[in-house]
């Protein structure tokens, strides 16, 4: 699932790429094991959302706060759903979800499943209100993130939390 992503380890640090849709390489972004990040290429305050390239529109897509939970989620879906992540954090997610709006609105449903921090849950909601309304799901983890509820053996329960996201009201 790693290698669909473009997502790998190279001189001890993590290496998520992201790419534009014609499937040009723009930026990686590096994470040591202290959680530093540093950025190499694109532009990043118009970065696409990580795994974009990867889906042209559908049903439904899941949008994660990271590339970890993006890739966790991807893998609990078996592929089979299209899941993406904003590139910069919550703090940044309401730019990103303004950045690629066209792409989140080709799509039925836009599950946002954030970290259940205070700074994701305002977040979700910041970005949720960018949508057309209705098209805005919220997912309720019962836990801090998708990763972490799969680390812990719950990764029925990030599933259940996508498919019974609520949807936002503004």
């Amino acid at each position: 699932r790693s290698q669909r992503y473009s997502y790998g380890v190279w001189n001890d640090k993590q290496v998520a790429c992201y790419f534009n849709d014609d499937y040009e390489l723009i930026g990686q972004k590096l994470r040591d094991s202290n959680k530093n990040f540093t950025t190499r290429g694109s532009s990043w305050s118009k970065s696409p959302l990580f795994g974009q390239h990867l889906f042209k529109g559908g049903r439904r897509v899941t949008v994660c706060e990271g590339e970890i939970d993006t890739l966790t989620m991807a893998q609990l879906t078996e592929l089979k759903w299209p899941v993406v992540g904003v590139p910069n954090g919550a703090q940044a997610a309401a730019k990103a979800f303004s950045n690629n709006l066209e792409f989140l609105e080709s799509f039925e449903e836009v599950v946002i499943m954030f970290d259940q921090d205070e700074a994701g849950r305002k977040s979700a909601v910041q970005c949720a209100e960018l949508l057309t309304p209705g098209k805005a799901r919220i997912a309720n983890l019962p836990g801090k993130d998708a990763n972490e509820l799969h680390l812990n053996h719950k990764s029925d329960q990030v599933v259940h939390s996508m498919w019974n996201a609520k949807t936002h009201r503004p």
